[in-house]
This record gives structure tokens, C-alpha cells and sequence, in this order.
């Protein structure tokens, strides 16, 4: 039996392209996704099992409500291993090489 093919849901796809080049592929996984929530945390919060099973490396859930980023790494057998909450003033260093450190007031907005 084949492992089940995961896709990552195309309404919430902003894919940073190389060089400028624009690609209509969807792609399967993400070093890092980053879902902005107002109204969707309970949603945001479930896709963290999805993100997971698709091997995506970070997922933050930026809660505009609560003023936190909460930030999911280590995907194992479609669950995150390590979760952890930055509030306003915090700084995120994101696992990307050479990725810079990201405000959390600035994502706050």
C-alpha cells in the first residue's frame, strides 16, 4: 500500500518563488507555513496535524486576538514534537538557514 499523498490546501498557498519565477504547482510540503488568525484559530489549529503529516518543518499560527505566535516544529508521525507561544515583543529565529529573526509585534501588525 502507497503512503498517502498530502497536498497542502491551495487557498492557503503563497509560494515564495526562486529568481522571480511564478509556478502554478501546488506544492505537497513547506519548510514553513504561516497562517494569520482572526477568526480561525480552532481551524488553524487542526491543520497543525495536516502540516505535520505533510513533513512541513514549522508551522506558526499568528493569533491576532491573543497577540501571540505560536510556533509548531519537529513533525513526527503527523503531530508536532515541539510547540512553543511568543507573545508581543518576542523574537522567532525560523529554522531556515540563514532566515533571519521575525518580530512578533511586527507580524502582529
Amino acid at each position: 500500500m502507497a503512503a498517502p499523498v498530502h497536498r497542502l490546501s491551495v487557498e492557503d498557498v503563497f509560494r515564495m518563488a526562486e529568481a522571480g519565477v511564478l509556478d502554478e504547482h501546488v506544492p505537497t510540503t513547506a519548510h514553513l507555513v504561516i497562517e494569520v488568525a482572526q477568526t480561525s484559530q480552532a481551524r488553524d489549529r487542526e491543520k497543525a496535524r495536516d502540516y505535520a503529516a505533510a513533513g512541513v518543518d514549522e508551522y506558526w499560527i499568528v493569533d491576532l486576538l491573543a497577540g501571540t505566535v505560536i510556533v509548531h516544529r519537529q513533525p513526527l508521525a503527523g503531530a508536532y514534537q515541539e510547540i512553543t507561544t511568543f507573545d508581543d515583543g518576542a523574537s522567532i529565529r525560523p529554522l531556515l538557514a540563514d532566515a533571519p529573526e521575525v518580530d512578533v509585534t511586527a507580524l502582529l501588525g
